[in-house]
């Protein structure tokens, strides 16, 4: 056992192809935003964390300074980026760095875990379902043990790999309180994507109760769970005062079932009043 005698560097990049074809489907790093969030919140003064959507920009931050770990949401559009980052950051540091990937992409099926390993053996780990917890629960590890003393034991909403074998810890991916996740957007941890070239996005709730087949969603089963309503309010009222000037970027609610929560129709219409009174 040991502890960090400096802050542990975390980048943590939700990687978009960054072109002209691209510019109008490129959105505010919401997910990763709550992962830095909460680990701020769990860790604070411990960890140092920046957010990345820009490959090329991660790839030069990579040639100047070594991250502790490399977290990288993982989707199907953006694996080849993925790739390609994660496959640098191992050719330029090796071991001393902790590679994860987390996302709708990571399977919670054992054997499908297998393969991304198969598929990407320069990933440690993978995340499981919601990522605040697992990722939390690794830095939690990776701040009081040694880089390689770290995998020997299981690490509750994580799976890795010791010796080629799968280790899995306790599945905790989708019972996070959401009361205690702060908002990325007021504690300005996204402030750096609100320059008028991402998308802004808004969390109000998650999970579905339904399992939905054709849904990336269908095989979680948990408790439908509610961001506080003065939470949601305020992040309301800063996306308008933010993208006001900026209405060809409209917000879009990322909720995986808007409208099944009572208080959904009331925060439409506070949504509505609040687009009328500052025309966004």
């Amino acid at each position: 056992m040991r502890q960090m005698d400096r802050k542990l560097k975390i980048f943590l990049g939700d990687l978009s192809y960054i072109n002209e074809e691209n510019r109008f489907n490129l959105f505010v790093p919401l997910n990763i935003g709550y992962i830095a969030s909460y680990a701020h919140k769990m860790f604070g003064n411990q960890v140092e964390i920046k957010l990345f959507k820009d490959p090329n920009e991660l790839l030069q931050k990579l040639e100047e300074v070594k991250p502790d770990v490399l977290g990288l949401s993982f989707s199907y559009w953006n694996t080849k980026l993925n790739h390609v980052v994660s496959h640098k950051a191992k050719e330029l540091f090796g071991n001393k760095i902790t590679t994860v990937w987390g996302g709708p992409s990571v399977d919670t099926d054992t054997s499908q875990q297998i393969g991304l390993f198969q598929r990407f053996p320069y990933v440690d780990a993978f995340v499981t379902n919601e990522g605040e917890l697992g990722f939390s629960n690794l830095i939690e590890q990776r701040l009081a043990e040694d880089v390689q003393e770290m995998w020997l034991k299981p690490i509750n909403g994580i799976v890795h790999l010791n010796e080629n074998e799968l280790i899995k810890g306790i599945n905790v991916g989708l019972s996070l309180d959401l009361s205690t996740l702060d908002s990325p957007y007021l504690t300005g941890l996204l402030d750096p994507f609100l320059n008028g070239q991402f998308l802004p996005m808004l969390q109000t709730s998650r999970l579905c109760p339904y399992t939905c087949t054709f849904c990336v969603s269908g095989k979680n089963k948990g408790k439908l769970r509610a961001f506080p309503d003065q939470q949601v309010i305020d992040e309301v009222k800063f996306i308008t005062k933010h993208f006001h000037d900026k209405p060809h970027l409209p917000m879009h609610i990322v909720d995986e079932n808007f409208g099944i929560l009572k208080r959904d129709a009331a925060l439409s219409d506070f949504i509505l009043e609040t687009s009328k009174e500052f025309g966004y």
